[in-house]
C-alpha cells in the first residue's frame, strides 16, 4: 500500500446509501459464513438509517477512499457512548464511558489484505492523541459461542459470533467538548 493510495475522511451525507450498502454486503458475507454479528437487511431499516445519518452529521462516520479510483474501500465509525459499548465494556471497566470505540469497521473484499485496518487504527490513534490526552489504546477480538450473544433487539445468535473492538481512553474529538478533551481543530 502506498502512502497516497488510500484517503480517510468523514462520510459525506450523499454517501449514506453507499455506506449502508457496504454494511449490507458485510452482513451478507457474515451470514454466508455462519457469523451472526449483523443480520442482512438491518442497515436498510429506518432506525438504522437514522442512526447512521446522525453519525454522518455528527462527523463520527468515516470512509476510506481508494484514491486512484475514488471508490469506497472501507468504512468505520467512532462512538463515544453507546448502549452496545456499555453491554460489552461496563463489566470490565468502570471508566468505559471515558473512551472512544471503533464500530462498523468493514473493508470491502477487493481491498482486503492491503493494510487498511492498521491505517484506520493509526488514524484513530492520531486523531485521539492530537485532540485529547489519550493514554490507552486497547483492541480485542471476541468470539461468542453459539447461542450466547443476544442483541438489544432480542436476536439470539445461533452460530459463533466474532467481532473486534478497540477502546481509546480518555477519548478526544467529542463534538461540543473540545475545551474539556483537547484542542479544537484549526480551520484549514
Amino acid at each position: 500500500m502506498s502512502a497516497n493510495e488510500f484517503l480517510i475522511r468523514n462520510t459525506l451525507p450523499e454517501e449514506l446509501d453507499q455506506y449502508i450498502e457496504v454494511l449490507e454486503r458485510a452482513a451478507s458475507w457474515m451470514e454466508a459464513n455462519n457469523l451472526c454479528q449483523w443480520i442482512p437487511g438491518t442497515f436498510r431499516q429506518d432506525e438504522a438509517r437514522s442512526h447512521i445519518r446522525s453519525a454522518i452529521q455528527n462527523q463520527t462516520s468515516y470512509v476510506v477512499i481508494h484514491s486512484p479510483t475514488s471508490t469506497i474501500a472501507a468504512i468505520f465509525a467512532l462512538n463515544y457512548e453507546d448502549p452496545f459499548d456499555e453491554m460489552l465494556w461496563a463489566h470490565y471497566a468502570q471508566d468505559w464511558k471515558d473512551a472512544i470505540y471503533v464500530h462498523r469497521l468493514v473493508v470491502e473484499a477487493d481491498f482486503q489484505g492491503r493494510g487498511i485496518v492498521p491505517q484506520i487504527l493509526q488514524f484513530t490513534e492520531a486523531l485521539t492523541n492530537c485532540l485529547s490526552s489519550t493514554t490507552h489504546v486497547g483492541c480485542a477480538q471476541f468470539e461468542c459461542p453459539k447461542g450466547t450473544m443476544t442483541t438489544s433487539t432480542g436476536y439470539k445468535a445461533e452460530t459463533v459470533t466474532a467481532f473486534t473492538m478497540c477502546r481509546y481512553s480518555p477519548p478526544g474529538n467529542i463534538a461540543g467538548q473540545f475545551a474539556k478533551n483537547g484542542n479544537k481543530p484549526k480551520p484549514k
